[in-house]
């Protein structure tokens, strides 16, 4: 298979064949680990992301329209997936940022933050992990919920609230 076009590999990929798709995977990693790493700039990450970039390609091969783009496809695929990531990591730093200084300007272990968003009524914790870990803007967050934007702007601020003042008592026991 390897004296094959990659257009044919393509082609064969789409039609189901997945020892092509194999092979394609083969030809094309190195260069979206490059990809990846040149955004992420962490082997590790970068290594896992390039792994879902092969993933999404494969269910998605049918949206590939010209099969001799095949390797700018994928680079478009793995520079979405690393700036999502990236807005992921971002939103989760920024909240867990944001409730470092809560409570006598202590920092907030991952773990006392985790346990605080388990104690909050999933009405209010869900729309808050969809904004902040899932990256889901408000408007998103409503139609995957069903309710309004509004709903869910009260929601996230109620949640904050929630979770500072459930923060702020545990610092209070901790110190």
């Amino acid at each position: 298979m390897k004296d094959w076009l990659s257009t044919d590999l393509v082609q064969q990929a789409k039609r189901g064949n997945q020892e092509a798709y194999t092979e394609l995977t083969r030809r094309h990693s190195k260069h979206v680990f490059a990809v990846c790493m040149g955004i992420l700039g962490d082997a590790h990450d970068a290594e896992d992301l390039t792994q879902e970039v092969f993933i999404t390609a494969y269910r998605e091969m049918n949206k590939l329209r010209k099969e001799e783009q095949f390797q700018q496809w994928l680079d478009k695929i793995a520079k979405n997936r690393c700036i999502d990531w990236l807005r992921r990591k971002s939103k989760m730093k920024q909240i867990i940022d944001e409730k470092k200084y809560i409570a006598a300007d202590r920092p907030v272990e991952f773990e006392n933050l985790n346990e605080a968003l388990g104690q909050i009524d999933e009405m209010y914790r869900l729309p808050l992990s969809l904004f902040y870990f899932e990256g889901q803007d408000c408007q998103k967050v409503g139609k995957t919920l069903g309710v309004e934007t509004a709903t869910v702007r009260t929601r996230i601020s109620r949640a904050r609230k929630l979770l500072r003042d459930i923060l702020s008592k545990q610092e209070g026991q901790n110190g």
